[in-house]
């Protein structure tokens, strides 16, 4: 059977996943029996497995009925978004498999898919999980299919999706070679920083892509030359990868491969293990042992009521509600809406105090709220004159849900001795002034709210000589 990739995730086990081509041919009914029951030294080794752990599997190209919830009828899957399109919530880890067979050519089912991802992700990022998102073939890869026609359009596609809704690590199948690597979405390559025991501590908007090898399969795969087209996010001579088994002969030393994570609320472990097995004499010839291993952390948690929020300038009264952008900072780190926090506005359609109540997510916790002023529009003044001795007449046009103006007027320019007239209509005589003189006027509108006034900008200052 060609089993592309077997990846074991446990609390001793927790489920185990198959990241599709669960057989060679999915018209061949001995393969699917296969998984439950076999001739070999160990015949009932499946049934004791999946009896007591949960199977999740992608769907894989060499797995036929695409139109089915199910495949073949052995392994039931659920359709949350198309056929195999699900989550798994496994304490601190949420896994989300696409089905990116169908999704393939077909703009509306990735859309959906698209759309179910943002869901699940934002979902898990609010629960501080762990984000692993997997499905069959490989957009990034250390072997042959790196730049299948289809591979190409589904990374450009899938690449910068995944690296801003900064999903933690992305499985994939189909290749048949051990590889991976911290990816951004441009495809260049992520320089990871890691701790005192050597960790890698997990950067945002860089996914891990790991291709886990294969179990079960009679295929192993070569790297190729390649080169890079136009707009296809990818570095040549397969740059992006931090481990590749090519490098080590795996395509010569024909090995299988299983992988174990240990997931925890701070800490995911990769162990992945290789073996011989000769499948003549059914039995293994090279005994597992540790091939690659790793660890990714958590940034601290943070109370996101410790960060700062920049001021919010005032916001202007359209009628409409007014969703200011926010400058959260931690130290030098400059917080991501989506990825760090969510917001929420209150009072932000009327003129008044509003408020913007920030909610921390995935390496933040806690709350903040930020207030900010909607205040009236900016005053047009339409007419100024001197209609008559010691008086000038100045008029403006109505502001948006406001009675109240104050004109204000002075000698100097700079208004450093200035008087301020109060009304409610949109014009004023001002009286009493020095004939023969220039006086600089201007305008704006307020509101009271509560106990405060709130002030618009001033109009455009206007001069005028009395006469």
């Amino acid at each position: 059977m060609n089993r592309t990739i077997r990846y074991v995730i446990h609390r001793l086990l927790s489920f185990v996943y198959i990241a599709g081509d669960i057989t060679d041919n999915a018209e061949t009914t001995s393969q699917w029996e296969g998984i439950y029951e076999n001739s070999g030294k160990f015949p009932n080794a499946s049934q004791r497995l999946w009896s007591s752990n949960l199977l999740a599997v992608a769907q894989g190209n060499h797995d036929k009925n695409f139109d089915k919830s199910a495949l073949s009828d052995y392994i039931n899957v659920p359709a949350e978004a198309g056929n195999l399109v699900y989550s798994i919530d496994d304490g601190y880890l949420k896994l989300i498999t696409l089905n990116l067979e169908t999704a393939k050519d077909n703009e509306a089912v990735m859309a959906e898919q698209k759309a179910y991802l943002e869901k699940e992700v934002a979902a898990a990022k609010q629960a501080g999980q762990w984000v692993v998102v997997a499905f069959h073939k490989s957009i990034y890869t250390g072997a042959s299919h790196i730049v299948d026609k289809d591979v190409v359009a589904a990374r450009k596609y899938w690449a910068p999706i995944l690296a801003d809704l900064d999903v933690d690590m992305v499985l994939q199948g189909h290749d048949h070679v051990y590889c991976r690597g911290f990816i951004h979405r441009d495809g260049s390559d992520v320089q990871m920083t890691t701790d005192a025991l050597g960790s890698y501590i997990n950067q945002p908007n860089a996914p891990l892509y790991m291709v886990g090898g294969h179990a079960g399969g009679l295929k192993w795969y070569s790297q190729k030359e390649y080169t890079v087209e136009e707009g296809d996010p990818l570095l040549p001579k397969y740059q992006f990868l931090d481990k590749n088994s090519t490098d080590d002969k795996s395509d010569v030393k024909q090995e299988q491969v299983y992988t174990i994570f240990d997931v925890t609320k701070d800490s995911l472990t990769s162990k992945t293990y290789m073996l011989k097995y000769d499948t003549n004499a059914d039995t293994i010839t090279t005994a597992p042992y540790l091939y690659d291993t790793f660890t990714i952390t958590k940034n601290p948690v943070t109370d996101i009521s410790t960060v700062t929020a920049g001021n919010i300038e005032n916001e202007i009264y359209t009628g409409k509600a007014v969703r200011p952008e926010l400058i959260l900072t931690d130290k030098e780190k400059i917080l991501s809406e989506g990825v760090d926090y969510t917001v929420t506005y209150e009072n932000n359609k009327q003129i008044g105090t509003a408020t913007a109540t920030v909610k921390g997510i995935g390496n933040y916790t806690g709350s903040q709220t930020v207030s900010f002023n909607i205040v009236p529009g900016k005053v047009t003044v339409k007419k100024i004159s001197s209609p008559s001795a010691k008086k000038v007449l100045v008029s403006w046009e109505k502001s948006a849900n406001v009675t109240n103006y104050e004109v204000t007027y002075s000698l100097k320019k700079n208004f450093s001795k200035k008087v301020r007239k109060k009304t409610t209509k949109t014009s004023l005589t001002l009286t009493s002034l020095k004939r023969k003189k220039t006086y600089y006027v201007k305008v704006r509108a307020y509101k009271t709210v509560g106990e405060q006034k709130l002030y618009g900008s001033y109009s455009k200052t206007m001069k005028i000589t009395v006469k």
